[in-house]
This record gives C-alpha cells, structure tokens and sequence, in this order.
C-alpha cells in the first residue's frame, strides 16, 4: 500500500479505491468487502421497509373506512391489536394471516359485486348487506393494491428473514423444542408413534389413550397460546427504564380535533337532531340532544384521562385504555351507531374523518406504548419554545375559561410534590409571566434597529398612522355606524289596529297585509315637502327618510270582526256610561316587519287611551252622550276627537310612537298627533248581531291646511289611512347593542377601545418590574430546575428551590440570587 501512495494514488477507505489521473483500479474484493456490501444493502431495504409496513397500517385502515362491512373489520383490528403493538416490528406470521384473509374478503367481495347470488331482502346486520356491492373501477383496484401491497413487504420479509429479525423466531423454536424435550418418553406424543404396532386386543384402552391425547394437545395449545399473550402484555408492563418519546401533543390534538367534529358535525353521530337544524340551534332553544351531551362528556374523559396517565407515566394505564377503546370505538361506530341512525357508516363523511383520526390516535399511543413514556415530562408543549407563534398560542390558551385552572389543578394532582395546589398555581402563573416577557424579547430582537440613530420617517409614518387612524377609528366608529347604516329599507308586511271601550270585546279590529301597505311615491313625498316648507322641524324630519321609507297603510272603516258582546255587558256599558264611573277608549297598533332572508319576524307596538269623563266645564261630556245614545239606538253615529293616529315612526327598539309635528294643536295637544273620527253602530237580524263602522273626519283646519295637499290617495276619506316612517332595521348582531341607544353603545364602545388600547400601548407601574426582568431566562430555568429536583432528587430540593424562586420577586437584585440558586 505505501508503494502505491509514492506512486501518487489517492485512496478513497469508504469503498478502497484507488485513483490516478481519473482512472480507478480495484482492490481484491475479500469476503469481509462483501459482507460490507450485503449490509449496507440490508440497511437501505430495512429502511424503506420501516416505513411500508406503516403504509400497509394506512391502506388496510382507508379499506375498512371505505367498505365499512363486517368481513373487512378484522383488518383493522388485527392492526391496531396485534401488528401496531410489537415491540419489535410483524414478522411472517402476521403477514401471513392478514394476506390470507385479505385474499378471502377480496374474493367474497368480487363474488357479491358479479352477483352470482341475491342479496333482495337483506337487513344491515346481514354480513352480506355490510359488503360494498358497487361494481366500479377504484373500489377494483383498491382492493387488488392493498392485497398485492401485502403480498410485497411479506416477500421482502421473507427474502431478509436472515438479515433482519422481525421476530425472534429462533427463540419461538427453541421453545418448542423444549417443551417437546420436556415431554416424557411415555407421554402421549410418543405413544401416538407405536399406536399402529398395537394389538386388536388393546382397542378399548386405546381408545382411552385417544381421548387423553386430545385432551392434552388441546391444554397445550391453549397454554402456550395464554403464555405468548401473558409474555406480551407483560413485556410492556415490567419494560426496563430508558428515556421513550414523547408523542402527547399530537395524541392531544387528536383528541381535540375529533371533540370540533363532534360539535360542530353532531348531525352524523344521532339520529335526535330535529330535521335540519344544527346543533348550535338547537343549544339556542335550549334544547340539548342526550347522545350530543354523552360524547361530549366522553370525549371530555378521555382527553382527562389520557393526560393523568402521560403525567403519572404508567404503561399499565394506557395498554387497558389503548385496548378498551379500541373495541369500544369499533362496536360503537360499526354495530351501534348504524342500528340507532338507520345510516351506514361510510355514508357520512364525518364519521369517517371521525375514525381516521381516531386511528391516527391508536397508531400514536401504540408508538407510545411501545418506546415508554419519556423519564421527565415538563407537560407545557406550547412553552418547548420562545418566539410570535408560541406566544399566540400561549395567550389564547390562558383566555379559555378554565383551561388553565383545569390543566394545572390536574397535574399537581398527578405529580409526588410539597407544594399546596395555590402554590403551585402561583409558579405557573409566575413562569407563563416570564415566558411572555421571554417570547417578547425574543421577537424584538429579531426586529431589532441600531441605537441611538433616529426612526426612519417612513418608519415613523407608518407606526404613528396606524395608532392614529386605531384611535381616531374608535372614537368615532359608533356614530359613522348608526349615521350611515347600510341595512334594508323594508316596509312593513302587516299592520292591526285594535279598539275597545275599557275591558268589554273590541268594537274596531282590523288588519292590513302586503296588499295594502304601499311605499309613498316620489311626487307625493315632493309634496310632502311643499306643504311643510316653512315648517322647520317637519323640514328636519323629512330628511332622515326618503320616499321609500315611508309607508302608507290603508284601513277598512268596517270592523273585521262583529261586536262580540252579551246583553248583559251592553247594558252593564250603558250603566257605566250614565253614571260617573270612568270610561276610556283604546287604541292599540303594532307593526310587523320581516327580516330578508330569514323566517325572524320584528314587531313595534303602540297605545293610545282616550278618557272619557262624565263632565267637561261642568257640563255633560257631548262624546260620553252621543255613545250612550248610539248604544240606545237614539242615534246613528257617536263623535270621538283625538282618536286615531295619522303619522307613526316605526322604530328599532319595538315601539311604533306618533309623530307629533304635522299637525297644529287647534284645542288640546293631541290634535297634533290624532284624528277625529265617527263611530257608527250597524245591527242584522234585529239585535242578534252587531258591528262597527270607524270613519275619519276631514272637515277639520288640519286636513284643510295639510293633509288635503298631498294625500291624494284618499281625498274624501273613505279609508283610514297611515303614514308610517320606517327606520331602517338594524342587523340582528347590532340590535342588541342598539337596545341601550347611540349614547349608550357610544359610552360603552369608547370605554372598552380605549382599555384595551392602554392595556396593549401602555404598561402600568405595578408591572414593570416583570415585564422589564433583568434576566428572563435563568427565571425559566429555575422554573425548570424545580420540576427536574421533584422529578429525580426529591421533594425537599423542590420545596428549597421554590422558596428561592419566589425570594427572586422580593429582592431588588434578582439576578445575584439566580446565581446563588
């Protein structure tokens, strides 16, 4: 070899070549060269067959979830029970058996998919019916892959059985041959060999000889079968100490991704959700479905009970846990659940996202399972490091009610410590404190500028801009909100107008549809205009709507319903009418209002009672005589002044007011706002029945001045007619902000921008010794020195530890502590 190297070859010892001038020669291969080549060979196949025996894992659990049928749930089972849980990877016979009835069920399955035997009148339990019978080409090829996937990795298996040990096979036939050494010599086994030199004479005993013989191939069977299972379980349980993985946070997200879908897609997992409402509907009914409620409190468990056993670390737990779910989830989704929705399984879509990743689960806590739990669990997965992410994620997990009580109340209960439960909330509090501050600085010195030179303009601009326009925005966000609202100007869709004399039936009902209400025209609103020109505050009203906001409802005078009254209550109303006793008239209104799109109905009311008193000026009121008259029969019609509304405002808040501009007072106030009207009392049939007739009065100065000019509708009033001004109606999300008014959502929109905006801009003085630490980092690692004391040296170091922890808050220079500590 030296000579070589005078010669000026290079050698190349990763595979003993020689180089000269881009020639190469090769060494003399030796048996140990070639060993060399088989291993590195073995080791690139072991490393791609690592991995495609989990891709077998995949496709026999995605061919469960698409056929969903009796035949292919061994499959799954078979993985997840016997081939996921090996401590060392399946070997032949495992293989072997899922080959085998892979082959069975592809076959069964093209049989009933060729329809070489009828499958009418099958219910869902028969094992048939559970087969997928659609005869297409991916269903075909799904199941030829997956087969021929298996029959691949078991050829590789077999062609590396010398190389890679699957399973100690060498061991299973050791044993065997052991406890075949262990049978004695006039055992059955050995007696079975000379049973053919046996003489007719002994055929009764052999005959006993028989049925010993089965009978201890049978126990043998069955206890060398408990025995691998006994050796199986066992060797998790007594596994000796190493460090194992930590897989939680995935297991934990599992779990919180199928508690989302059982929320929010709840529909697929019962059969009591009323027609289509969701569930969020039902909830707001107050209404909540008992299965909904159950898996909640299920999944709730688990997620409780998976986190006590990762804290507590016991094998023994999560193998009964990992088991019991297993048939629990399969029983659950594949027998009880199509039998109580009457819909098979892979109908619905989030059923099946529901079982992958619920089988994602499995194959995490099967991993888990096999390398152990890790020898210290810190639990903050969302704290392994410092930066924007984490800190986001921190930050929402500290504003979810109760999470954090929760999680902390839960691992002190499930932790060997000597702190009391306040206490240890207290270093929890104190550490996410300083991993905020620790994730802040880490940020900024990513962002970091050069000191002492000035910000940039542009910089400058850009920041101050933004707060500017954050603030100025806030401030005035509540008025541009209710000044320029974008909402639906729709009219009315009904209207009722009721009125009854004290508690007696109501002698006026009446009610107009869609039919009957009718935006005001533009020539009629420009008129509205002319006539209340010089009028400043009718002027001023008239610009908050347009033409069509305002809606005109028109009213039959004639009661749509009799008078329905007893001779007795007539009399007891005339009675009440000659003596002084009060008598009032009322008049109810309400409006009602659809909302586009949605079946929610808003409604706005309104009342109006008119007194009659027995005297006016000392005389006789002429209203309360000429209705005792017209209920006597001695007249035929009763005048009533400042009755019926002519202009209402339909507002937000579910009031309908009058309007108390368009009108001038000519006795009393309410002439601004109602209506003389005439009451006239008709009869059919003698006095069998009764109804009213209510006319308005349109010989005032009020309707001669105003009204007359631009209702051209009805000039001669033979109809009621109303003038209604809409408000446009607010969104649903807004109107229960609206309920306290511009003023109030104002005071209260500013009160709470303006913390929030202090509570991010500004940093208190009671503060700023947290959040300006000298230095963050030996605080979290003190924080981390006390779960390392109470997990490896014990609970004395960790109560030391802590005091001294808490001692860093109380002196002025922390710093020097953490160095003593």
């Amino acid at each position: 070899m030296d000579a070589n190297i005078h010669l000026g070859l290079r050698r190349f010892p990763e595979d003993n070549r020689y180089v000269d001038d881009g020639a190469y020669t090769r060494r003399s291969s030796s048996p140990s060269d070639s060993a060399n080549q088989q291993t590195r060979w073995n080791a690139v196949l072991k490393r791609r067959i690592a991995r495609l025996d989990f891709t077998c894992f995949l496709c026999a659990i995605l061919y469960h979830t698409k056929n969903a049928s009796l035949f292919s749930l061994p499959l799954p089972l078979m993985v997840l029970v016997w081939g996921t849980m090996r401590e060392t990877r399946p070997g032949l016979i495992f293989w072997g058996i899922i080959i085998v009835y892979t082959a069975i069920v592809v076959i069964v399955s093209w049989l009933l998919k060729l329809q070489l035997f009828s499958l009418d009148d099958i219910n869902l339990w028969f094992p048939a019916d559970a087969i997928d019978l659609k005869l297409d080409i991916p269903s075909m090829i799904f199941d030829m892959t997956l087969l021929l996937l298996l029959i691949f990795l078991r050829c590789l298996v077999k062609y590396l059985e010398n190389g890679i040990h699957f399973e100690d096979n060498s061991v299973e036939e050791d044993n065997d041959e052991n406890m075949r050494s262990d049978v004695p010599a006039s055992s059955p086994e050995n007696s079975l060999a000379d049973h053919s030199t046996m003489s007719p004479e002994d055929d009764g005993e052999s005959n006993d000889v028989d049925v010993t013989e089965k009978n201890y191939v049978i126990m043998t069977l069955i206890k060398k079968c408990f025995c691998r299972v006994q050796k199986f379980i066992y060797g998790f349980i007594n596994k000796p100490t190493h460090p194992g993985v930590d897989v939680y946070k995935y297991l934990f997200l599992c779990d919180i991704i199928n508690f989302v879908l059982i929320i929010f897609a709840f529909r697929a997992f019962g059969s009591d959700v009323i027609g289509e409402t969701q569930i969020t509907e039902q909830i707001v009914e107050n209404k909540v479905p008992t299965r909904f409620l159950v898996l909640l409190i299920l999944q709730f468990t688990l997620i409780i009970v998976d986190r006590a056993l990762y804290l507590c670390r016991c094998i023994a737990g999560k193998v009964i846990l990992y088991y019991c779910l297993i048939f629990g989830v399969h029983i659950g989704m594949f027998f009880l659940l199509p039998s109580t929705t009457e819909r098979k399984f892979n109908t619905q879509w989030t059923l099946q996202i529901w079982y992958l990743v619920k089988c994602f689960w499995f194959l995490l806590s099967a991993y888990q399972i096999r390398k152990g739990y890790p020898t210290y669990v810190f639990g903050k997965a969302i704290c392994s490091r410092h930066g924007l992410f984490n800190f986001v994620l921190v930050k929402g997990f500290m504003l979810v009610p109760f999470l954090f009580e929760l999680r902390t109340v839960l691992d002190w209960l499930c932790s060997d410590t000597s702190l009391l439960v306040f206490e240890w909330l207290k270093m929890e509090h104190i550490f996410y404190t300083a991993f905020h501050v620790k994730c802040l600085r880490d940020t900024n010195e990513q962002f970091s500028s050069l000191r002492g030179p000035p910000k940039k303009p542009p910089l400058e601009l850009f920041i101050a801009c933004g707060i500017l326009l954050l603030v100025i925005g806030a401030i005035w966000f509540p008025m541009i909100l209710f000044s320029f609202s974008m909402y639906g100007n729709d009219l009315p869709s009904e209207a009722n107008v009721t009125m009854e004399i004290n508690s007696y039936p109501p002698i006026y009902t009446m009610s107009a549809q869609s039919d009957n209400i009718m935006s005001m025209a533009a020539r009629i609103y420009s008129k509205m205009h002319t006539t209340y020109m010089k009028n400043e505050k009718v002027t001023a009203f008239l610009k908050s709507y347009s033409n069509a906001d305002i809606a005109i409802i028109k009213l039959g005078t004639v009661s749509d319903s009799s008078w329905e009254v007893t001779e007795q209550q007539k009399w007891d109303l005339i009675d009440k009418l000659q003596s002084n006793a009060s008598v009032n008239i009322n008049l109810k209104w309400s409006l009602s209002w659809e909302e586009l799109g949605e079946e929610k109905v808003m409604s706005a009311s309104g009342k109006h009672v008119h007194v009659l008193e027995a005297e006016v000026d000392g005389k006789p009121n002429p209203e309360r005589v000429e209705l005792l008259n017209l209920l006597k029969g001695e007249q035929h019609s009763a005048l009533i002044f400042n009755m019926f509304p002519k202009f209402i405002r339909f507002s937000n808040h579910g009031k309908a007011p009058v309007v108390r501009h368009f009108m001038d007072k000519i006795q009393s106030d309410d002439d601004r706002a109602y209506r003389n009207v005439s009451l006239h009392l008709h009869y059919k049939g003698g006095n069998s029945s009764s109804w009213w007739d209510v006319r308005e009065l349109c010989n005032d100065d009020n309707f001669d001045n105003y009204i007359k000019k631009f209702n051209t509708y009805d000039i001669h009033c033979h109809k009621l007619t109303l003038f209604v001004f809409n408000d446009n109606p607010l969104p649903e999300v807004l109107r229960f902000f609206s309920k306290t008014g511009v003023l109030g959502l104002y005071i209260g929109a500013i009160y709470l921008l303006s913390s929030i905006i202090r509570m991010i801009c500004g940093c208190t003085t009671e503060k700023i010794m947290f959040y300006d630490m000298l230095n963050v980092n030996r605080i979290l690692e003190v924080c981390s020195d006390i779960h390392k004391a109470r997990e490896t040296v014990g609970c004395y170091y960790e109560r030391a530890l802590y005091e001294k922890f808490l001692s860093m808050f109380r002196l002025p220079e922390p710093d020097e502590l953490v160095t003593t500590v």
